[in-house]
């Protein structure tokens, strides 16, 4: 009776196989488990990095720019301190606001400085603001006065144009001064 069929030893492998086969899931799954959990989070880890990674890249990108405009004020720096006369701005301003509007045919009435402060972004340097008195003629009523003001700008960008005004002249009222305020970046 070796080949006759016997429902309890087929029944027993079944069993047994069952068992087996629940076990050999449970010891899958248990292992399995940890190496779920550890790629969710390492999926969060990843998405958490990438944010990171852009952040750095506009960071970089910002900084790129800050190097670029830093190097832009560096050449504009050196061009100025190539442009600017030594000694005091005493003596140095006023002589080339007078020799400025001498190339356009006036004559600079007074130069006086009004104030300085310190320029606090570059040490070693102050902002002076100066006023300018231009006796204007007949003929150009102040116009070239206002367009020689514009060149001195242009000509020199460490000189800044802050207001224009024309008014009565002090000392005679039938004439015509320009006043202008500027402000001009000098030494210490």
């Amino acid at each position: 009776m070796s080949g006759a069929f016997n429902p309890l030893k087929n029944f027993r492998w079944l069993v047994a196989a069952s068992v087996a086969t629940v076990v050999g899931w449970a010891w899958y799954a248990e292992g399995v488990r940890p190496l779920r959990e550890d790629e969710v989070t390492t999926r969060i880890r990843i998405a958490e990095l990438g944010g990171k990674i852009e952040s750095a890249g506009k960071a970089i990108e910002k900084m790129r720019a800050h190097d670029g405009q830093a190097a832009e004020a560096r050449a504009e720096l050196d061009r100025w301190n190539q442009e600017c006369p030594a000694g005091s701005a005493m003596t140095w301003f006023p002589e080339l606001v007078k020799s400025h509007f001498t190339r356009f045919g006036m004559v600079v009435a007074i130069v006086r400085l009004n104030t300085t402060l310190d320029e606090p972004d570059l040490p070693g340097y102050s902002r002076a603001y100066w006023s300018v008195g231009l006796p204007i003629s007949e003929a150009n009523k102040g116009l070239a006065s206002l367009l020689a003001a514009a060149e001195l700008e242009q000509h020199h960008r460490f000189v800044r144009l802050l207001d224009f005004a024309i008014q009565p002249d002090p000392h005679d009222l039938s004439r015509r001064i320009a006043v202008l305020n500027l402000s001009a970046l000098i030494r210490k």
